[in-house]
């Protein structure tokens, strides 16, 4: 595999900021932002000479979409609690750094570092799978009744997806004919992304819940009479095959996190920005509630996953297939 000088200096600040911030996550837990600062500032450097020495305005068009999806994707994703600050402008970093020429196998449209996330959760997946497997028949813990609760709160959540998926299906078939695994890629990582809290928010929200449920059963039974069965028995097979898959791989991840990858903090511990765990629900503090949440007892904590190291590994994979892992599955 060989690289042009563009491609090679953009390589080496990857790979230094990558080492780094990879070894101040495990050491210190933490991610400093002056590396990050700096990673950004050479970036610009470098990106300002080859604008002035090879103008091309719609590789700069491409890359300014790209990296403001990316900024997006990483609050979105710390905003759902699955990852740190740290985390989020880690990505944003190396989705800036990498070049638009290391996607050309799976270049998805508008959001090519899709493909740096794609080989960033397949990897995690797996791993906390693994760990969740091996943890349930070490210590033989897997409760029937919890595990029932919880699928009949997915059950009831599916809809939100049933009725997103039968709108895109309906109003935008013509995204789904050319980008289809795109579109299936996305939705399954949405699901993964926002099953949890969904099943949390109409935990919490009974009414809205089953009206959202007649709603619907009531469009759906309007779509079969108006002749897109087709249509219908897509959706609610493509759902509930893939809502099974996140559900069942989401359960296995949520329990063995919530039982081996949290720790007990004390009062003095809890401070603004983090997320902590009490009565089985996930809180994020703030000023409104820190001293709420200070007075409640047996209050928890994520202990912080490194997953600098896998953001590091998923530009790796990038680079080395030009493309997703899923080049080798479509």
């Amino acid at each position: 595999m060989s690289f042009d000088f563009f491609e090679i200096m953009y390589l080496i600040p990857i790979l230094i900021v990558g080492f780094i911030c990879v070894f101040t996550d495990l050491k210190e837990k933490k991610i400093y932002n002056k590396i990050i600062f700096s990673g950004f500032f050479y970036g610009l450097i470098l990106f300002i000479y080859f604008l002035f020495t090879n103008y091309n305005e719609t590789y700069l068009i491409n890359m300014l979409i790209n990296f403001s999806i990316s900024v997006f994707v990483s609050y979105a994703l710390w905003f759902f609690n699955c990852w740190s600050a740290g985390d989020a402008k880690l990505f944003s970093l190396l989705c800036f750094l990498l070049p638009l020429s290391f996607y050309e196998n799976t270049n998805y449209l508008f959001f090519p570092s899709f493909n740096i996330l794609i080989n960033l959760f397949i990897p995690v997946i797996f791993f906390l799978s693994f760990l969740s497997t091996i943890n349930m028949f070490k210590k033989n813990n897997f409760n029937i009744k919890s595990f029932i609760n919880l699928l009949v709160g997915y059950l009831k959540a599916s809809f939100i997806y049933i009725f997103l998926f039968l709108i895109i299906g309906k109003f935008f078939k013509f995204f789904l004919i050319e980008n289809y695994v795109l579109f299936q890629t996305i939705y399954i990582v949405f699901m993964f992304i926002t099953v949890r809290g969904m099943n949390k928010f109409f935990e919490k929200h009974f009414f809205l819940n089953y009206l959202l449920i007649f709603f619907t059963m009531g469009y759906s039974f309007y779509l079969v009479f108006s002749g897109e069965e087709e249509l219908i028995q897509l959706v609610f097979f493509r759902v509930y095959i893939y809502l099974g898959s996140v559900f069942l791989i989401r359960s296995l991840i949520n329990d063995y996190i919530d039982k081996c990858e949290t720790e007990e903090v004390t009062r003095e511990d809890i401070k603004e920005g983090m997320v902590v765990i009490f009565d089985n629900k996930t809180n994020r503090i703030n000023e409104d509630n820190i001293e709420e949440m200070r007075e409640k007892p047996g209050i928890k904590s994520y202990k912080v996953f490194p997953f600098s190291i896998f953001i590091f590994i998923a530009v790796m994979i990038t680079i080395l297939l030009k493309g997703s892992l899923l080049f080798f599955i479509f």
